[in-house]
């Protein structure tokens, strides 16, 4: 696969570290909550985004159900993520927590038109979860990939020493970038995951995204998502990218297209997924 030359400007804009130490939960501790948060906070955040592909952001803002989210945040500052077993059920929580993170701020932040306009958005952005910080960050790269760097140029999230990296699934699901949602129009509709039923729904996230904007023909060269792009090296390196493709694209041209010629990576949006 031929890759993008680093966009300098998105480096910049991920390095930012403004207001680090806030977050979007802040307020009294509330006693302690058990692993059944995770099924309720999903419920509560799957009723922010019904239809998933496009985000109401300034109805929702004042709408009762946000409100009502907003309020179980709070909760999760009184629960211990280490209390989730096994891979599943840290996997749908993260996911869970990121997607629903990224509406919270874009909301809490005022973005009209992208997120690159709140600077460090990814940084700034963040929950306490028990005793400890997370930002969005922190949560995707941190915990679902790993403790990768976001981009080749940055820095890994977590340092030797921090014991946070210890609370996630403990493997990289590549599927992951099929389920996560950043506020922009390149990435896959927010979802909402569940435990017991992950691997099912994230299969279906990845033949939904691959299927209907991840490949594309462009004057007859095949042309992939950017995420494919930015997350190469999670998907094998250009082998594996063109392996997980063709796992499943049904489109037998688009098929043909890409088991017999090169591949690029497209330009990211980073258009608002504004309803």
């Amino acid at each position: 696969m031929t890759r993008r030359a680093p966009d300098l400007a998105l480096l910049r804009f991920l390095r930012a570290r403004p207001d680090e130490l806030a977050v979007l939960n802040d307020g009294p501790t509330p006693p302690a909550t058990g692993p059944e948060l995770a099924a309720a906070l999903m419920r509560a955040a799957r009723a922010l985004v019904p239809d998933g592909e496009t985000v109401p952001y300034t109805e929702l803002a004042h709408a009762p159900r946000f409100a009502r989210f907003r309020q179980m945040t709070l909760a999760l500052r009184g629960f211990d993520p280490a209390l989730l077993e096994g891979r599943r059920a840290r996997t749908a929580f993260w996911i869970n927590v990121f997607n629903a993170l990224v509406v919270d701020a874009v909301i809490c932040f005022g973005v009209q038109d992208s997120v690159r306009e709140a600077l460090g958005f990814f940084r700034r952005a963040a929950y306490q979860v028990g005793p400890h910080r997370f930002s969005l960050e922190e949560i995707e790269h941190g915990l679902l990939r790993q403790n990768r760097p976001p981009l080749p140029r940055l820095p890994r999230p977590f340092d030797a020493e921090d014991r946070r990296a210890l609370l996630g699934p403990g493997m990289l699901d590549p599927r992951v970038h099929f389920a996560l949602n950043c506020g922009t129009r390149s990435c896959p509709p927010i979802a909402f995951y569940e435990a017991l039923r992950l691997d099912e729904q994230l299969e279906a996230a990845a033949a939904s995204f691959i299927n209907a904007e991840g490949v594309r023909l462009e004057d007859g060269a095949v042309v992939l998502s950017p995420l494919f792009d930015f997350y190469a090296d999670d998907f094998g390196g250009a082998a594996g990218v063109r392996s997980w493709v063709l796992r499943y694209l049904t489109d037998p041209v688009l098929r043909g297209a890409v088991e017999g010629g090169a591949v690029t990576a497209g330009v990211y949006d980073w258009g608002l997924n504004r309803a």
